[in-house]
């Protein structure tokens, strides 16, 4: 049962990890609608 919890931990660590790089690397695309801060992004 301990082992089973751990090993869900570890993947969930890893999984938000992936997430955060992903998000990390939207926010410098201008071209993901949101991801850009508005100071940050082109005006219209």
């Amino acid at each position: 049962m301990a082992d089973d919890l751990e090993q869900r931990s570890e993947r969930v660590e890893k999984d938000i990890e992936e997430a955060k790089k992903d998000w990390e690397g939207k926010q410098k695309d201008e071209q993901v609608p949101g991801a850009v801060p508005e100071s940050e992004s082109e005006s219209d």
